[in-house]
């Protein structure tokens, strides 16, 4: 049986990412700086190819989020566990970069949210 307060933390979860997805196809550039990258605007996207990169990690968002959402409405909250679960390799990788880059106040964002991303899946998985 989750814990009680995994099923509602893990709507929030969901959420969150269909919403970041949806910013990151409205307003790529500010969606990229939320994340933690400083793209120049002063390219356009054919000459600067990251202005591509933002709406594809909108998209991962938007699947996960969606998928995470399903699930919940499924009532299946195991599967909701593993999918945070294995997103926070994700989560390791992005914090991973942003450190190794120097942004360490994004890092510890981007640490502390894999952390309790991990916490909520292992609250649906016990």
């Amino acid at each position: 049986m989750p814990h009680p307060w995994a099923l509602p933390a893990a709507l929030i979860f969901g959420t969150y990412g269909s919403a970041l997805s949806i910013y990151t196809f409205l307003s790529p550039l500010p969606a990229a700086r939320l994340f933690g990258l400083d793209i120049s605007p002063s390219f356009s996207p054919r000459e600067n190819p990251a202005h591509g990169f933002v709406p594809v990690f909108g998209g991962r968002n938007l699947a996960l989020g969606l998928m995470i959402l399903a699930f919940y409405m499924q009532r299946m909250p195991r599967a909701v566990g593993t999918v945070l679960m294995c997103m926070t390799a994700a989560g390791t990788v992005d914090t991973v970069v942003m450190a190794l880059w120097g942004m360490e106040g994004k890092a510890w964002v981007h640490g502390i949210g894999t952390v309790m991303m991990g916490m909520v899946g292992w609250g649906l998985l016990v």
